[in-house]
C-alpha cells in the first residue's frame, strides 16, 4: 500500500541484531511482530518481500550502535546488505531517567570500526548508503545532499590525528560488551 501510494522507501527499526539481547531490549517487537520467538524472521520476511517486489535500495532497516557488541552489528549491517537492504546506524545515547541512563555509547573505536565495515559491506553487496539528507544525523553519510558520491575511507591518518593508535580498522575493538540496564 505504501509503494502503491508513492513511497520508493520502507524502513524499518531492526534495531539490535542479536536475537537474546532484542529479546530482552525489544520485548514489545518480540511479542507483537516475532510472535513470541526473538530474532527478525518477520521482519526478515516483510524486508525481502520488498526487495523482490521493488527491488535493491526500496528498504532500510536502521541498528542501534552502542547496545550490542560492535561484532554483533557488524554482523547484523551484512545480514541486511546481503538481502539487499540498506544498513543505517544510529549511535545510542542514553538518556537521564529512563531504562539504558547507565548504558555508555559506542566508544570512538568501536564507531569507526562499525563505519569501515559498513563501507567494505555496502560495497561488497552494491548497496548504497542512503539519502544524503537523512544522513547529515546518520553515521552512513553521502555528505550534505550527495557532494561526495560514497562514503570516505577512514584512513591510518584520519586515526592519528584524532588520537587513536591506526589498529586493524576491519578487526572489532577489544571491549568487553556489557548491557547496563535500570530493569
Amino acid at each position: 500500500m505504501l509503494f502503491e501510494a508513492g513511497a520508493d522507501m520502507v524502513g524499518f527499526n531492526y534495531e539490535i541484531y542479536d536475537p537474546q539481547l532484542f529479546d530482552k531490549l525489544c520485548s514489545g517487537k518480540v511479542k507483537d511482530i516475532e510472535n513470541g520467538v526473538p530474532g527478525h524472521t518477520q521482519y526478515d520476511l516483510m524486508i525481502r518481500h520488498i526487495v523482490r517486489q521493488y527491488g535493491m535500495g526500496h528498504a532500510n532497516a536502521n541498528l542501534l550502535a552502542g547496545l550490542e557488541p560492535a561484532q554483533s552489528t557488524v554482523d547484523g549491517i551484512e545480514h541486511l546488505a546481503s538481502m539487499g537492504v540498506i544498513p543505517t546506524i544510529f549511535v545510542f545515547v542514553p538518556l537521564k531517567g529512563t531504562a539504558l541512563a547507565d548504558q555508555r555509547p559506542p566508544s570512538i573505536r568501536e564507531m569507526i570500526y562499525i563505519y569501515a565495515s559498513l563501507k567494505s559491506i555496502t560495497e561488497k553487496f552494491g548497496v548504497d548508503t542512503y539519502c544524503a539528507g537523512c544522513c547529515r544525523m546518520l553515521v552512513n553519510t553521502k555528505f550534505y545532499d550527495g557532494m561526495q558520491p560514497t562514503m570516505p575511507e577512514v584512513t591510518e591518518d584520519d586515526l592519528r590525528h584524532v588520537g587513536l593508535p591506526p589498529e586493524d580498522l576491519y578487526q572489532a575493538p577489544p571491549v568487553p560488551f556489557q548491557l547496563n540496564c535500570a530493569w
